[in-house]
């Protein structure tokens, strides 16, 4: 199966079997936060669904799959000049050097810039995004002696999305619009969300406020699932939605805590009996 070409930290890639057991079938795929990708690579290696509709307000996410999309020689050819010139320094303290430079001279200043992303996802600690009240990038580094990526996964997931739609805009933005576009084929759609979980540290400037994503999808007529962990504040928070358990796992919690916990989806349609 594709992976995805950066790590990213609450990745679904190892579960992604589990998760689609208690995917509604539809016409239309549409996921507001596609993170690392690995989920909607999956769904159209399953032809699961006919169309895809995703988003990320992450707009270096959503950069470097519009051009893996257009232009994936062009993608390979720029992170193996950064992976060569990466792996070609002598020694770790010029690496971490060239890691904070990245992103304190380079991706801080636009961070539409897909390929210093890709460095930092690589080389930072545990595929971590996070940034500070002012909105830069501040994860420490993670002592990566190499990296490498494979060229033809690029290629495969160049091939994979060419009829795939990408946004990059506040979740609620983005549904309203692709909703109203749809029309009435909008009934025949699902949405997946992979928000940040409950009681996770904040990644970006602004707070996310998982309970104001509830209330939202509560009020939608549309097929929706929404990814978390089995918590007091997640159970409260999506309580009007149906909960299944999809698998227990290992979680990063911050730098220092790797957490045993229990992946669930909150839903709210009908699986009936599923195996």
């Amino acid at each position: 199966m594709i992976k995805a070409p950066f790590r990213w930290a609450g990745s679904k890639a190892k579960i992604t079997s589990e998760l689609f057991k208690y995917f509604k079938d539809s016409d239309t795929y549409i996921e507001p936060f596609l993170g690392s990708g690995v989920v909607l690579f999956r769904l159209i290696q399953d032809r699961k669904y006919k169309r895809y509709i995703v988003n990320d307000i992450n707009v270096a996410i959503i950069e470097f799959y519009k051009a893996i999309k257009d232009h994936p020689f062009s993608v390979i050819s720029r992170l193996n000049h950064y992976k060569e010139h990466y792996n070609n320094l002598k020694s770790m303290d010029l690496k971490k050097q060239f890691y904070y430079n990245v992103y304190k001279k380079e991706y801080n200043r636009n961070k539409r810039q897909w390929e210093y992303f890709w460095i930092l996802m690589k080389t930072g600690f545990n595929g971590l995004y996070r940034e500070n009240k002012k909105g830069e990038y501040n994860v420490p580094f993670g002592y990566k002696e190499k990296i490498t990526f494979n060229e033809n996964e690029i290629r495969q997931i160049s091939n994979l999305i060419q009829n795939v739609e990408f946004h990059c805009m506040d979740y609620r933005h983005f549904i309203n619009l692709t909703l109203e576009m749809m029309g009435e084929d909008s009934q025949q759609s699902f949405i997946y969300n992979d928000p940040p979980y409950c009681n996770s540290q904040r990644y970006t400037k602004d707070e996310f406020s998982n309970q104001a994503l509830a209330d939202y999808l509560k009020s939608l007529n549309i097929d929706v699932a929404i990814s978390d962990v089995d918590n007091k504040t997640s159970n409260e928070i999506y309580k009007y939605f149906f909960k299944v358990i999809v698998k227990d796992t290992k979680r990063v919690i911050n730098i220092a805590s790797i957490q045993q916990s229990r992946e669930v989806l909150f839903i709210n349609y009908d699986i009936g009996t599923r195996t």
